[in-house]
């Protein structure tokens, strides 16, 4: 079995009639993510990817979602899951969402450097701290309610530490190829 991907909005029939390949049957919204985590420096901008397909010609609302942790992601000798709790036991909000071309931000998010882009992307400017946790990219379009309409994916901000070792991770290792090669 195989998927094929098709472009956000493509009606399915044009697609056949274009391309001469017919592809295989698809019921509904399909929405994903490319990766179940991304990393972010501190200060650094990020961009969340989320694609969807759909056979519907309307135009679609994406809404991006943010859901804190359920507790320190690094608590010592937790066995309970950071991701798995009920809503009302972490911080939920909207960050944005477009309709159209017009993109609107929550009132958290209102004077932070964050759009859509790219149809559904989330990109992010300036990462924060508290910017750490789950991201729900929601599709809806009125004619296609049926089939999977949210991917998430997981956001770690590393901070300047994480960034200074591994920069001296990499001198040292690049250091010792570096001696290894001449002395070749």
């Amino acid at each position: 079995s195989y998927h094929l991907l098709l472009p956000q909005s493509t009606n399915l029939y044009m697609f056949s009639s274009l391309t001469g390949v017919i592809p295989p049957p698809c019921s509904g919204l399909h929405v994903v993510v490319r990766d179940e985590k991304r990393y972010a420096t501190l200060f650094q901008s990020v961009v969340l990817p989320c694609h969807y397909t759909s056979v519907s010609t309307q135009s679609a609302m994406v809404k991006w979602i943010y859901k804190s942790y359920c507790r320190d992601r690094y608590e010592a000798g937790s066995a309970a899951s950071h991701l798995d709790c009920s809503d009302n036991r972490r911080t939920v909000r909207t960050v944005a969402s477009i309709s159209g071309s017009s993109v609107t931000l929550s009132e958290y998010y209102k004077n932070r450097d964050v759009t859509i882009i790219n149809t559904a992307d989330l990109r992010i400017g300036e990462v924060q701290w508290g910017d750490s946790g789950v991201y729900f990219c929601q599709v809806t379009i009125a004619d296609d309610i049926e089939g999977q309409n949210e991917a998430s994916v997981e956001l770690l901000v590393l901070g300047e530490i994480f960034l200074l070792s591994y920069c001296f991770f990499h001198h040292v290792v690049m250091q010792r190829i570096s001696t290894t090669n001449r002395n070749v």
